[in-house]
């Protein structure tokens, strides 16, 4: 494996922690759940190789910077009473 593919292997892993713990840290913990299960799935599915495992983090930096600038936002059903069918 060269430098380079190292260097970037380490960089997109920085960048993955650092925006995780930034919106764990936030609150966001929503848009940390889906950066982490994307950071797995993505180690499972290229992780057999150092190559794959360096595309694999990249690829996932980079959807931690997208969800970083647009945030997916859940929204919250309102929660309704099945017996008598009224509003909580």
């Amino acid at each position: 494996m060269s430098g380079t593919l190292i260097f970037a292997f380490s960089i997109a892993m920085f960048i993955n922690i650092v925006t995780i713990y930034y919106k764990f840290k936030r609150g966001n913990v929503a848009n940390a759940a889906i950066d982490f299960a994307i950071l797995v799935a993505l180690t499972y599915v290229f992780g057999r190789s150092t190559d794959g495992m360096a595309i694999a983090s990249v690829v996932s930096a980079m959807f931690s910077i997208y969800l970083f600038f647009d945030p997916i936002e859940i929204k919250k059903t309102k929660r309704t009473n099945w017996r008598h069918n009224k509003n909580i």
